[in-house]
């Protein structure tokens, strides 16, 4: 009887205390509780943002490698890639696919002001869904065409805090001058173990009138040598005056430190009459460099499966080698 008295004031007195604490001193009490949630908040901020760079440095390395427009376009270095590639049919037809890129950083202009010269990407003169070399995002073809270069002037805007904004004035030549400007922005989204790449462009030609473009990029790095990416885009030309529309995943393999590999699946559509798929592909890059840390050759076979021709397989192989100058 004793004890079970003891133990009912014990509490009784425990109670007030804890009650006295909140009514007279409320942050002695929950004070010490935010600060283990804020702490908790931190590390996981912290995590969130150590994975979300470890995607974003693994992509910008395999994209880099690949030659990918992307990282061209967002490195503030100045650098020319002369590349020539022959692609060959079932038929054994053979076509050149010359790759040009001179990219001039221009001094005192705080790494703003660059000079372009470059073999415009053949999804400039036709669009995404009409070329079926693709490159590593699968949004943009990485084969040019030789009839059509451009030379522009182009100023980035913004280019940090996963932000990339740039505009560019210039003269596009594809057997006629046509001069042009180009807006571009770019925002880098990380979701926890995936890194969300929005792109929007539009553009006004003087002859092809306007254009823009939509891209939207999910990455994530798989394993430790793995990388993969989905990639949607749809483009819309005046010209046409329908959507473009393509949709590829694709899943890259760095072999070793001079050979990586790239597997991509895709399909393309347009909206005329109505929304219909025009054809599908499945392609393999295997990319080596071949000499010290600037020429590369590639090879890559892909499948086409045309829509109109009841699927009929159109196998395709190009072979491609490339030199960088520059920093």
């Amino acid at each position: 009887m004793y004890d079970i008295i003891k133990d009912e004031v014990s509490n009784s007195v425990n109670n007030l205390f804890v009650f006295i604490l909140i009514i007279f001193f409320p942050s002695a009490v929950f004070g010490a509780e935010e600060q283990v949630i804020e702490a908790e908040s931190a590390l996981l901020d912290d995590a969130h943002e150590v994975v979300s760079n470890q995607i974003q440095q693994f992509a910008d390395q395999v994209d880099g490698f690949f030659g990918n427009e992307r990282v061209l376009e967002e490195a503030n270095r100045t650098q020319l890639l002369v590349g020539i590639g022959v692609q060959s049919d079932v038929n054994g037809n053979l076509s050149q696919k010359p790759r040009l890129s001179l990219r001039l950083h221009l001094p005192r202009t705080s790494h703003r002001w660059r000079l372009l010269i470059e073999s415009a990407r053949e999804s400039e003169e036709r669009g995404p869904t009409d070329d079926p070399s693709l490159d590593i995002e699968g949004s943009q073809p990485n084969s040019l065409n030789p009839s059509f270069f451009s030379t522009a002037f182009q100023y980035v805007i913004k280019s940090t805090d996963g932000w990339h904004a740039d505009a560019k004035v210039g003269v596009a030549y594809r057997g006629y001058v046509d001069p042009f400007v180009r807006a571009r922005i770019r925002k880098l989204i990380p979701l926890w173990t995936f890194n969300i790449r929005i792109t929007q462009s539009a553009e006004f030609f003087i002859v092809d009138k306007l254009g823009e473009t939509t891209s939207l990029d999910i990455d994530r790095k798989l394993f430790n040598d793995y990388f993969f990416r989905a990639s949607s885009i749809a483009g819309w030309r005046q010209e046409i005056n329908y959507f473009e529309l393509s949709q590829t995943f694709s899943v890259q393999h760095v072999l070793s430190n001079d050979v990586a590999i790239s597997h991509l699946i895709g399909a393309f559509a347009i909206s005329e009459p109505y929304v219909h798929m025009q054809r599908y592909l499945a392609q393999i890059r295997v990319r080596w460099r071949i000499y010290k840390r600037w020429t590369y050759f590639e090879i890559r076979p892909e499948l086409i499966f045309p829509v109109e021709q009841s699927y009929k397989i159109e196998p395709l192989i190009t072979a491609t080698i490339e030199v960088v100058f520059g920093q």
